[in-house]
């Protein structure tokens, strides 16, 4: 490819001497299949090397691409018509005023706690005693169930909503809501909050 011969390559030709008739033909057999592993390998190279999200914001971008998004008066019609889970994913350390009846379950937390299908394949133990059981899920009870149940998602200011919207969404849960804007904007249209995930 970045080759580019006078003449055209000839393999025979530059095959030893000692290397023609049948030799050449199985060096042939032997190096066309070889070539073709060496090109797959290469294409499957590039896309495990493929860039994903430089920081934050190509995240949210991403997540905008799958993910519903609800002004909160729209967020508000859908709590009242639709009565979904709320789940608030800001860290639990920060979880003051929060969509009144949102359960908090952190971002960080998300990608095992709204798998349904994982269980530990076998014991994690601590100097023999089994700390861990076989089979333990780690899925949170307001993720369990239906994946057609509403889920409306919230964080502070709206991107972390999104980004766990779509983990959500990746998941085969297939109405997830995330708030625009987050509780700020939610409390800004007089939403009401409380400080009921402490």
């Amino acid at each position: 490819f970045w080759l580019k011969p006078k003449q055209p390559c000839r393999l025979q030709s530059h095959l030893p001497s000692a290397m023609s008739g049948e030799s050449s033909s199985s060096f042939m057999k032997a190096a066309v299949p070889a070539a073709g592993a060496l090109a797959l390998g290469y294409f499957i190279g590039l896309k495990v090397a493929s860039k994903g999200p430089s920081g934050f914001g190509e995240r949210v971008g991403a997540a905008l691409k799958k993910v519903t998004t609800v002004t909160p008066q729209e967020a508000k019609t859908f709590i009242s018509s639709a009565k979904p889970t709320i789940i608030d994913v800001r860290d639990s350390s920060d979880v003051a005023a929060g969509i009144k009846g949102a359960v908090n379950i952190p971002l960080s937390n998300l990608v095992f706690a709204a798998d349904q299908d994982f269980a530990m394949p076998e014991d994690v133990k601590v100097k023999g005693e089994v700390k861990v059981p076989k089979g333990t899920k780690f899925v949170h009870s307001a993720l369990t169930g239906s994946k057609d149940k509403p889920i409306l998602i919230s964080c502070g200011l709206g991107g972390q909503a999104l980004i766990g919207a779509q983990i959500l969404v990746e998941y085969g849960f297939t109405n997830v809501k995330a708030v625009n804007g987050g509780n700020l904007a939610w409390a800004d249209m007089g939403g009401e909050v409380c400080d009921c995930m402490k």
